[in-house]
């Protein structure tokens, strides 16, 4: 690990203010200006002109700057790849699911891999969001979630997998529940219950734009963290949610109703970094 106070000047840097560094890493501004200036003395310049509002870079601390981050980049890409080469020969895979589809197919297709190879599987379970930032830092081998999700980053290689209907989900007590099929601008006064942008940022804004795309904004009453945490809002009657219908768990108080005519969809797909050289990754990827 480089040294803190690198972090800490890199942050300065980046936030334009010593305050917003010290809440990025949880300290005082007093002690964040302290690591900085006990820094500018082992350098021996100063690195940043106080006299100004905000801290301004010497064109010492604009080239100190370039470097550090230079080799903050480096060492990263070091520590990746050390993990890297002591998995390449390791019979053993992490795999990342975000729940309720992944349950209903995976175990199976896990169980006869196993039948003919000696593997270890440690599967975990994360957000769409957590999922990917993992597989980025290279600390799971394969990451399950939306093909949106992975789409952005291009050190990522993604295969979808399956192509979800999505649908209305509510409460056995709602009115929607006597519907098979329904129109969505007939829901747009609905009280909705939605996952947070926390589980994806980019599953939120393309589920946002659809709503736009539908011709309407959703009457958003509610937003949670957790899936367990939004089928329960849902048999709460405290609002209708929309998801994909292979997730909905099978229960007698929650019912599904297709949505004709909508925007929304679900891409879920299977992913994994490129530079991966897990063998075991790649006999596993041949049967999904």
């Amino acid at each position: 690990m480089l040294k803190k106070s690198f972090y800490f000047f890199m942050s300065v840097v980046e936030t334009g203010s010593f305050s917003q560094a010290a809440k990025k890493h949880y300290l005082s501004q007093a002690a964040i200006s302290q690591q900085i200036s006990k820094l500018e003395e082992e350098v021996g310049v100063r690195l940043f002109d106080r006299s100004k509002y905000r801290p301004e870079l010497t064109e010492a601390g604009k080239y100190y700057y370039q470097k550090i981050k230079q080799l903050s980049e480096e060492y990263e890409k070091i520590e990746k790849q050390t993990r890297y080469i002591q998995k390449k020969n390791s019979q053993k895979i992490v795999v990342g699911i975000t729940g309720p589809f992944e349950n209903k197919y995976l175990p199976r297709i896990i169980n006869e891999y196993k039948e003919g190879h000696e593997t270890h599987f440690d599967v975990r379970v994360y957000t769409f969001e957590e999922g990917k930032k993992l597989l980025e830092a290279g600390d799971i081998d394969i990451a399950f979630g939306l093909s949106s999700e992975f789409s952005v980053n291009p050190d990522i290689s993604y295969e979808t997998i399956h192509q979800s209907e999505t649908c209305i989900v509510c409460s056995r007590k709602n009115r929607l529940s006597q519907y098979k099929s329904i129109n969505p601008i007939l829901v747009k006064d609905e009280p909705m219950i939605t996952l947070s942008s926390q589980m994806g940022r980019k599953f939120y804004d393309d589920f946002m734009k659809a709503f736009i795309l539908d011709g309407f904004e959703p009457n958003i009453v509610k937003e949670v963290n957790s899936l367990s945490e939004y089928f329960i809002s849902i048999k709460l009657d405290e609002g209708i949610g929309y998801t994909g219908r292979e997730v909905v768990p099978e229960e007698e108080d929650l019912c599904t109703v297709k949505i004709v005519g909508s925007h929304h969809h679900a891409d879920f797909a299977v992913a994994y970094l490129k530079e991966n050289k897990n063998k075991v990754l790649f006999s596993f990827m041949n049967i999904l």
